[in-house]
Protein backbone atom coordinates (compact mmCIF):
# COMPACT_ATOMS: atom_id res chain seq x y z
CA UNK A 1 0.00 0.00 0.00
CA UNK A 2 1.47 3.50 -0.83
CA UNK A 3 0.99 6.86 0.77
CA UNK A 4 -2.29 7.14 2.79
CA UNK A 5 -3.78 3.82 1.43
CA UNK A 6 -2.89 2.13 4.62
CA UNK A 7 -5.26 4.58 6.49
CA UNK A 8 -8.44 3.84 3.94
CA UNK A 9 -11.09 1.24 3.72
CA UNK A 10 -10.99 -0.27 0.44
CA UNK A 11 -11.40 -3.80 -1.18
CA UNK A 12 -8.31 -5.77 -2.39
CA UNK A 13 -10.91 -8.43 -4.24
CA UNK A 14 -14.05 -7.71 -5.39
CA UNK A 15 -17.09 -10.71 -6.93
CA UNK A 16 -20.27 -10.19 -7.94
CA UNK A 17 -23.25 -12.04 -9.68
CA UNK A 18 -25.12 -10.43 -12.76
CA UNK A 19 -26.97 -8.77 -10.51
CA UNK A 20 -24.33 -7.14 -9.07
CA UNK A 21 -25.04 -8.64 -5.55
CA UNK A 22 -21.86 -9.51 -3.55
CA UNK A 23 -20.28 -13.15 -3.38
CA UNK A 24 -17.22 -12.97 -1.76
CA UNK A 25 -14.96 -8.98 -0.87
CA UNK A 26 -11.67 -9.53 0.99
CA UNK A 27 -11.63 -5.91 2.36
CA UNK A 28 -8.82 -3.99 4.22
CA UNK A 29 -9.51 -1.70 7.50
CA UNK A 30 -6.45 0.46 7.54
CA UNK A 31 -7.81 2.50 10.47
CA UNK A 32 -8.34 -0.40 12.29
CA UNK A 33 -5.68 -2.86 11.02
CA UNK A 34 -8.10 -5.39 10.49
CA UNK A 35 -9.28 -7.49 7.03
CA UNK A 36 -13.33 -8.55 6.61
CA UNK A 37 -13.77 -11.95 4.33
CA UNK A 38 -17.23 -11.42 2.91
CA UNK A 39 -18.72 -14.83 2.01
CA UNK A 40 -22.13 -15.19 0.25
CA UNK A 41 -21.59 -18.68 -0.72
CA UNK A 42 -24.88 -21.00 -0.10
CA UNK A 43 -26.53 -17.88 -0.23
CA UNK A 44 -29.94 -19.21 0.44
CA UNK A 45 -29.14 -18.87 4.56
CA UNK A 46 -27.42 -15.52 3.96
CA UNK A 47 -24.08 -14.35 3.82
CA UNK A 48 -21.28 -14.62 6.47
CA UNK A 49 -18.43 -12.11 7.59
CA UNK A 50 -15.50 -13.32 9.11
CA UNK A 51 -13.29 -10.49 10.45
CA UNK A 52 -9.23 -10.60 11.16
CA UNK A 53 -7.65 -7.91 13.63
CA UNK A 54 -4.44 -7.02 15.03
CA UNK A 55 -3.06 -6.75 11.46
CA UNK A 56 -0.57 -3.50 12.11
CA UNK A 57 2.26 -5.14 9.99
CA UNK A 58 0.33 -5.57 7.28
CA UNK A 59 -0.27 -1.64 6.79
CA UNK A 60 2.91 -0.87 7.31
CA UNK A 61 3.76 0.35 3.91
CA UNK A 62 5.89 -2.38 3.03
CA UNK A 63 5.34 -5.13 0.73
CA UNK A 64 3.34 -8.27 1.87
CA UNK A 65 2.23 -11.55 0.91
CA UNK A 66 -1.42 -11.89 2.00
CA UNK A 67 -3.28 -15.56 1.47
CA UNK A 68 -5.89 -16.70 2.26
CA UNK A 69 -6.92 -20.60 2.87
CA UNK A 70 -10.31 -21.82 2.47
CA UNK A 71 -11.41 -25.14 3.57
CA UNK A 72 -15.48 -26.12 3.78
CA UNK A 73 -15.47 -24.67 7.71
CA UNK A 74 -12.70 -22.71 8.42
CA UNK A 75 -10.79 -20.06 6.56
CA UNK A 76 -7.21 -18.79 7.38
CA UNK A 77 -5.69 -15.76 6.95
CA UNK A 78 -1.39 -15.92 6.49
CA UNK A 79 0.27 -12.71 6.21
CA UNK A 80 4.26 -13.48 4.73
CA UNK A 81 3.69 -17.04 4.64
CA UNK A 82 2.45 -16.95 8.79
CA UNK A 83 -0.68 -17.37 10.10
CA UNK A 84 -2.44 -14.74 11.59
CA UNK A 85 -5.52 -15.71 12.35
CA UNK A 86 -8.10 -18.65 11.69
CA UNK A 87 -12.18 -18.83 12.26
CA UNK A 88 -14.63 -21.39 11.78
CA UNK A 89 -17.43 -20.67 8.53
CA UNK A 90 -20.86 -21.70 8.08
CA UNK A 91 -21.11 -20.86 4.82
CA UNK A 92 -19.50 -23.34 1.98
CA UNK A 93 -20.71 -24.03 -1.12
CA UNK A 94 -19.66 -21.98 -4.61
CA UNK A 95 -19.85 -18.28 -5.34
CA UNK A 96 -21.80 -17.02 -8.16
CA UNK A 97 -18.94 -15.67 -10.48
CA UNK A 98 -21.10 -14.45 -13.59
CA UNK A 99 -20.89 -11.07 -13.12
CA UNK A 100 -17.83 -8.98 -12.37
CA UNK A 101 -14.87 -9.10 -10.36
CA UNK A 102 -13.15 -5.94 -9.33
CA UNK A 103 -9.19 -5.35 -7.96
CA UNK A 104 -8.51 -3.09 -5.70
CA UNK A 105 -11.68 -0.23 -5.00
CA UNK A 106 -11.90 2.38 -2.54
CA UNK A 107 -14.77 1.79 -0.42
CA UNK A 108 -16.17 5.67 -0.19
CA UNK A 109 -15.76 6.57 -3.69
CA UNK A 110 -15.23 3.73 -5.64
CA UNK A 111 -11.55 5.18 -6.90
CA UNK A 112 -8.42 2.85 -7.15
CA UNK A 113 -6.59 2.81 -3.91
CA UNK A 114 -2.92 3.85 -4.25
CA UNK A 115 -1.51 0.49 -4.39
CA UNK A 116 0.66 -2.12 -6.40
CA UNK A 117 -0.24 -5.83 -6.73
CA UNK A 118 2.51 -8.01 -7.96
CA UNK A 119 0.78 -11.34 -8.25
CA UNK A 120 -2.59 -12.11 -7.42
CA UNK A 121 -2.95 -16.21 -7.84
CA UNK A 122 -6.02 -18.55 -7.00
CA UNK A 123 -5.88 -21.85 -6.51
CA UNK A 124 -8.33 -25.14 -6.39
CA UNK A 125 -6.06 -26.77 -4.23
CA UNK A 126 -6.68 -25.24 -0.24
CA UNK A 127 -3.37 -26.50 0.78
CA UNK A 128 -1.34 -24.19 -1.65
CA UNK A 129 -1.72 -20.65 0.37
CA UNK A 130 1.26 -22.93 3.33
CA UNK A 131 2.94 -24.24 0.57
CA UNK A 132 3.96 -21.19 -1.19
CA UNK A 133 7.20 -19.61 0.04
CA UNK A 134 7.83 -15.36 0.86
CA UNK A 135 11.35 -15.47 -0.40
CA UNK A 136 10.47 -12.45 -2.96
CA UNK A 137 9.14 -10.79 -0.22
CA UNK A 138 11.37 -8.14 1.58
CA UNK A 139 12.70 -8.26 5.02
CA UNK A 140 11.10 -11.59 5.24
CA UNK A 141 14.02 -14.61 6.59
CA UNK A 142 12.82 -18.39 6.09
CA UNK A 143 14.87 -21.60 6.15
CA UNK A 144 13.07 -22.17 2.33
CA UNK A 145 15.27 -19.29 0.74
CA UNK A 146 18.57 -20.76 1.01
Amino acid sequence: MREDTSEVVWDLWEVTDREGADQFRLRLYGESYAVDIYNAAGAATGSEVTTFENLEKLFDGAWHKLALRARRHRITLYVDCQQVGTAPVTHDGAIRTDGDSVLARRIKDDVTPLVDVQQLQLYTDHNQAVDETCCEVPGVVSLDCR
